[in-house]
């Protein structure tokens, strides 16, 4: 199953976490101390890493910083980590590989490692070693609950998985759908989640938005969303 995305999103997006990418390397590299609220923004100092410059060899889509401090940054081609001083591409241990070098989105770990969704799959690196579940095309949210387990939203599933909310405790993964309160259409869609202290979850789909948990949800179309715009929410944040 293909990820619909219209050009209009992909560049905002693209705008949007290279803004972010900006923001984070200034705060890491400069001294720890607050801006002049009277200064206009063309008196601070920034430094951009552009794609024409050689710095990434794809467009960067989700960018995160780990406890140990360093930055990292998925890309249409694969993962970068930065120290501070230079970008480094990110590969495994040997025999170890990610589910697809389509990097959708990062989220750094309670445990100090770093989960990755792809375009085929989930993966989480502790620090250590790698552990990919493939399969599950276009991984494009995911949230730790308190309990180590983790819940992620995808697209699709070349194995016939369509239930787009999945839950993955220790090795066993198990998915919710239409079948479990998600409404009919918006199955598909359902790219952005946030996950309450209460295990209430938040699902933005392509054209609304669900609250609820599995087995009971309710479907919210906020006003932004009444013209059935596809791409949806761009992030709950959680």
């Amino acid at each position: 199953m293909s990820l619909m995305l219209n050009q209009r999103a992909v560049g905002y997006k693209f705008l949007l976490r290279w803004i972010c990418l900006c923001a984070f390397s200034t705060l890491l590299l400069a001294p720890a101390k607050g801006l002049n609220p009277n200064s206009l923004m063309s008196q601070f100092g920034h430094t951009a890493w552009r794609i024409q410059d050689g710095f990434f060899s794809g467009a960067p889509f989700s960018v995160v910083q780990t406890a140990d401090g360093y930055l990292w940054i998925g890309t249409n081609s694969g993962l970068l980590r930065f120290d501070g001083v230079q970008f480094v591409p990110w590969s495994p241990p040997s025999g170890q590989r990610l589910p697809s070098k389509l990097i959708v989105i990062l989220v750094a770990g309670k445990d100090g490692g770093l989960w990755i969704g792809t375009a085929n799959g989930l993966a989480h690196w502790d620090n250590k070693n790698l552990i990919s579940i493939e399969g599950y095309e276009f991984v494009q949210s995911i949230s730790e609950d308190p309990d180590g387990s983790v819940w992620f939203t995808h697209s699709g599933s070349p194995r016939g998985v369509k239930e787009p909310l999945c839950h993955l405790a220790g090795n066993t993964v198990k998915c919710y759908g239409e079948q479990d309160g998600i409404p009919p259409g918006d199955i598909l869609a359902a790219a952005r989640m946030a996950v309450g202290a209460r295990h209430e979850f938040w699902l933005g789909t392509g054209r609304s938005i669900l609250r609820g948990t599995p087995g009971s949800f309710s479907r919210f179309a906020p006003l932004g969303l009444a013209s059935g715009e596809p791409q949806g929410p761009m992030a709950l944040p959680g």
